[in-house]
């Protein structure tokens, strides 16, 4: 058997349906593109901005160390007037390394707190750049050497951190929002994606029921009108060897019937004739018993391949619901068993007599034979229609093949044939009712028949 494939369905994706895996796909999917987007201008934005800033500040110490360089070659400089004198920001300090001492700005950091891997690589004449944490924030050093001296400038960089925080909320907060309105995409997407299968569903379910003249209509889509042909073209196929097998089960059950008469009126002879041999009569007894059951199944054969002859049309007429249940019901028992609800007793309901009646004796016929026998059938209102019980005294049915019994050749039971439940089925069902079996209050089986008021 093929099926779709579904390498999803391993572990707990089998209890998730179709449309929640797309929608779920779909929301993932919106999530994480912004998220991706949101992460990739993050990184871009403060790449460049940090960049532009190391490059401006390089660039400001360069051009510091060039005039401090000049000024120093000067007899008797003031080193800190130099250094005050330099352009720099107003929170910019400046730390110059001078004939052995330190001298600064007057925001000068203690160069004891600068990091000694960074005053090592610096002092021995090398330049060299580090972004580190001192006092009230982060700052970027940069550190040149110039004539045998030290050039160390501290740029603050609290508002480049503010502006990376500010532009981090503004990102999230977009992404947020657009991880909500993929979410709420995806649902939308998710059941739009997914409503052409609809029409599909439901047609299968028709089939499913016995309706084989379910079509499904072209949607104007490529793709789902191939699947719209391969679906008709299957259920025109199925329709097809449908009917051939009820005109094959009918004509075969014609020419049984034929014969079986012709049988069954002979055993009736023989039968009130004088008494047969004492060591004949079981195997006679036998023979009738075959004969009766042969007989039953040659009339369900027929019944159901009435629909292939283009009986599958109702004949309503109006009639007292209760007294064609009761006629039926107790003609097959061979007894009184049905009880009419007084609420019913005159209800009159426009039906097909022959398929009604035809249903109830199957349903006694089934508890007389495979249910230890009826123990009562009840008319009782419903809605505008009424309700039919046919209560038996046997085991029950499971509830596993509570729906199985009503297919056909669906049987357990010695001698059953598989055949009266699905033409109930059918009949009630071309009633515009339903059936279903359940258990009987006190153990046994319970058959309930649902006919609506108008009978369609």
């Amino acid at each position: 058997m093929t099926g779709f494939p579904r390498p999803w369905t391993d572990g707990r994706w089998r209890r998730v349906s179709l449309r929640t895996r797309v929608e779920l796909a779909l929301a993932a999917t919106a999530v994480l593109v912004p998220l991706v987007l949101s992460v990739t201008v993050w990184t871009v934005v403060t790449g460049y901005v940090v960049g532009q800033r190391e490059r401006a500040a390089l660039a400001q110490a360069e051009s510091n160390v060039t005039v401090v360089g000049s000024a120093l070659e000067r007899p008797e400089p003031s080193v800190p007037d130099v250094l005050e004198g330099l352009p720099r920001a107003t929170d910019t300090a400046i730390l110059l390394r001078h004939r052995g001492e330190w001298y600064g700005t007057s925001l000068a950091t203690d160069p004891e707190a600068l990091p000694s891997a960074f005053l090592d690589v610096v002092t021995s004449g090398t330049a060299a750049s580090q972004r580190v944490e001192l006092g009230d924030g982060p700052v970027l050093l940069v550190g040149l050497p110039v004539g045998g001296m030290t050039y160390i400038q501290v740029f603050p960089l609290v508002e480049l951190d503010e502006t990376h925080r500010t532009l981090s909320a503004a990102l999230l907060g977009l992404s947020t929002a657009a991880a909500a309105a993929g979410v709420l995409l995806g649902r939308v997407a998710g059941r739009r994606a997914l409503a052409p299968l609809t029409p599909v569903i439901e047609a299968t379910r028709s089939i499913a029921a016995g309706n084989l003249t379910t079509r499904l209509d072209a949607a104007g889509d490529p793709d789902l009108d191939e699947v719209a042909r391969a679906f008709n073209s299957t259920a025109e196929r199925l329709q097809q060897r449908v009917a051939e097998d009820e005109r094959f089960a009918g004509d075969v059950s014609h020419e049984m019937r034929t014969t079986l008469m012709a049988m069954l009126n002979a055993f009736e002879l023989v039968e009130s004739g004088p008494a047969l041999p004492r060591r004949s009569q079981e195997p006679f007894a036998l023979l009738g018993r075959e004969l009766r059951r042969f007989s039953v199944m040659v009339e369900e054969l027929l019944e159901i391949s009435r629909a292939g002859d283009g009986d599958g049309e109702l004949v309503l007429e109006q009639v007292v619901i209760g007294e064609l249940v009761a006629a039926a019901a107790d003609r097959t028992a061979g007894r009184p068993v049905t009880h009419v609800s007084p609420r019913v007793e005159r209800r009159r309901m426009r039906v097909d007599k022959r398929r009604i009646v035809r249903a109830v004796t199957n349903l006694v016929h089934n508890a007389e034979i495979h249910g230890s026998g009826v123990v009562q059938v009840a008319v009782e209102p419903y809605a505008q229609g009424v309700r039919i019980f046919v209560d038996d005294a046997g085991p029950g049915v499971p509830p596993d093949r509570r729906e199985r019994i009503f297919q056909r050749f669906a049987t357990d039971t010695p001698g059953g044939v598989g055949l009266g439940l699905s033409i109930v089925a059918r009949h009630v069902s071309q009633h515009g009712g339903a059936v279903w079996v359940g258990d009987r209050p006190g153990g046994g089986a319970r058959f309930v028949v649902e006919l609506p008021g108008e009978g369609s």
